[in-house]
């Protein structure tokens, strides 16, 4: 397990920083995997994940919909998630993410601003 996941709790939600250039499909597993168990530890519901380090996501569209239903068994149900991201990354895979997270009681969206992604976040109901 990489040891290149930041956690830190502010007072209206939880800032998760990597420091990737490319996002795997185990990489993925792996970030969502730590915050569902941050976010149990802590009771946060709400996530910022600043993966801006990020140049390219290599997931399979196939597998984006597994990745969305991983979510449950990672205690992501019911969580926010704002991804904080490069404009570029904010495409079709992304978006199919936050439909099938959607299914599932976790809530993601992608943001290319910072103070949009904080304010998205805010306007979401507290634990």
């Amino acid at each position: 397990m990489s040891d290149d996941i930041k956690f830190t709790k502010l007072d209206d939600y939880l800032l998760v920083n990597i420091q990737n250039k490319i996002i795997t499909l185990d990489r993925a597993q792996e970030i969502l995997a730590r915050i569902g168990k941050e976010c149990a530890n802590i009771k946060c519901n709400k996530v910022l994940l600043d993966e801006m380090s990020v140049q390219r996501r290599d997931i399979p569209p196939k597998d984006i919909e597994n990745l969305a239903l991983d979510s449950v068994n990672n205690n992501l149900n019911k969580v926010y998630m704002a991804f904080l991201c490069q404009p570029h990354l904010i495409d079709y895979d992304s978006n199919m993410l936050s439909l099938y997270t959607s299914i599932y009681e976790f809530i993601t969206h992608h943001f290319s601003n910072k103070e949009e992604a904080i304010a998205w976040l805010k306007k979401k109901h507290n634990n």
